[in-house]
């Protein structure tokens, strides 16, 4: 049994979100990434995402990550998905960050999806922070 994580997105991003990770942890067989690209067709989407489906056995786990709740790549691929009667062996996140994905990616494996669920839940509000330059400048002045 494996745990896929799948990113779907508008545009590109997907794949770039894919790309900066896997700089961090080589290329892996067990994530993928499809964006609906301003010229692309969703019917071509989901054909690009139903051959992502064809890889995965009934018995393995989804962990899909979509850019934004109730857009086309999101649903498309929650309909995909549980059109191959996988939706209860899925974990599906509206949103997504590289800590994020790379936390989720790198620890996946010994949890099961509650866990991971879990995971997702606590690190959600500490992978966005905001930078206090102020702060910054003082610590620097003090050296």
């Amino acid at each position: 049994m494996m745990k896929y994580v799948l990113l779907v997105s508008h545009g590109k991003f997907a794949e770039g979100l894919k790309n900066a990770v896997e700089m961090m942890t080589s290329e892996r067989k067990d994530f993928k990434a499809i964006g609906l690209e301003e010229d692309m067709q969703v019917a071509d989407f989901r054909r690009k995402f139903s051959l992502v489906l064809q890889e995965i056995k009934k018995e393995d786990k989804i962990l899909l990550f979509c850019d934004i709740l109730s857009g086309s790549p999101f649903t498309n691929a929650i309909d995909l998905i549980n059109k191959k009667d996988m939706i209860n062996n899925s974990l599906i996140v509206s949103g997504m960050n590289m800590p994020i994905v790379l936390n989720t990616l790198l620890t996946k494996d010994g949890k099961n999806l509650d866990e991971i669920h879990q995971d997702i839940d606590g690190l959600k509000s500490t992978t966005i922070e905001f930078f206090n330059h102020a702060e910054n400048d003082e610590e620097d002045e003090a050296l």
